[in-house]
């Protein structure tokens, strides 16, 4: 489905909830039905909320101790801590994100390689995204089904290509980006913004292509319009 398809959708949607709770008859028999909706949507939103801070804690207690185990320095004019344990670079921190990379990073990349990867996390770090990554994260962990997992690898897709962008603006070559890729394996701690994350589109996008054709940010968007709609209408019916 391409972005207009998909914002199209969303927004029939956002329509339908608006108009089948305005619509509903002003009948005692249905208010029980519309506070039971209304009550399961609060339970879940309330869940949501809790899923999330559960895991900024989580992540905030793992950038502490991370930052405790390694040791400050400059790669390719670009301050980061290097981890001895480290399968590759990656960012994390909520409120101040920091790079980490392996101790050996410099030993394992050509110099133009290690440029593009720390331009890529740099942006990583000014943009936050471990912060940016976190509702997604959460939703997986809430509601691990496939069609969840798969729009939550999209997202940070996405995240991850913009970094591409930002680092070719800043002198990164494509050619560079693509070969840091291939020798660099998959981070290893869970929530961060890993430089190896989404690797194939990655390179697709490198490539020339689209890879990203609907954008998972402006559906969520939507969708959560469309939600909030309709529990703002389901709160007017039971007023």
């Amino acid at each position: 489905m391409n972005p207009r398809s998909t914002r199209l959708a969303a927004s029939g949607t956002a329509l339908v909830a608006m108009g089948a709770c305005m619509l509903l008859p002003d009948a005692a028999g249905l208010r029980p039905v519309a506070a039971a909706l209304l009550i399961t949507a609060m339970a879940v939103g309330g869940w949501y909320v809790a899923v999330i801070a559960r895991h900024g804690l989580r992540h905030h207690r793992l950038a502490r101790r991370l930052r405790r185990e390694s040791t400050h320095g400059i790669e390719a004019g670009v301050a980061v801590w290097r981890v001895d344990a480290a399968a590759g670079p990656f960012v994390a921190g909520l409120r101040q994100p920091s790079i980490f990379c392996p101790a050996d990073l410099a030993d394992r990349l050509e110099p133009a390689e290690l440029r593009a990867v720390l331009l890529h996390e740099e942006h990583h770090r000014r943009t936050r995204a471990p912060l940016r990554l976190l509702p997604y994260d959460a939703l997986v962990a809430a509601m691990p089904l496939p069609v969840i997992r798969g729009w939550a690898s999209r997202a940070r897709a996405v995240v991850e290509i913009e970094a591409d962008r930002d680092a070719l603006r800043a002198g990164a070559t494509p050619s560079a980006l693509a070969a840091a890729l291939l020798r660099l394996s998959e981070t290893g701690p869970v929530g961060v913004a890993g430089f190896a994350t989404a690797a194939e589109l990655r390179v697709r996008a490198l490539l020339g292509e689209d890879p990203l054709a609907a954008r998972p940010a402006g559906s969520a968007a939507l969708a959560f319009g469309a939600l909030g709609l309709a529990l703002a209408c389901l709160t007017f019916y039971l007023r």
